[in-house]
């Protein structure tokens, strides 16, 4: 995407996302003060995050490995990046057979 483009969007959505994020972290800090009341989170509330980031995790595993059974992702990113910092295309190199 060109600059000429790109400057002035990311700009619209960095006045829509700071403004909107803080008003959540805000409302969130307020309530999860009632949620905690001596400043020390209860051990459930500690266990449904511990779980759900686990879940999160694991759900986008899952969709990964999905999409490379079916050929949509042939290789990790890493190895994408390798190979086209050094020019061959899915491991394969330039050179016609």
């Amino acid at each position: 995407m060109p600059a000429r483009r790109f400057v002035p969007l990311n700009a619209i959505a960095a006045g829509v996302w700071a403004p909107l994020f803080t008003a959540v972290g805000f409302a969130g800090g307020d309530m999860l003060a009632r949620l905690i009341p001596h400043g020390h989170p209860p051990l459930w509330l500690i266990g449904a995050v511990v779980l759900g980031v686990g879940a999160g995790l694991f759900l986008v595993h899952r969709w990964v490995v999905a999409r490379r059974s079916v050929g949509l992702v042939d290789q990790p990113a890493s190895e994408a990046a390798n190979d086209l910092s050094s020019g061959s295309r899915s491991g394969r190199s330039k050179t016609s057979d």
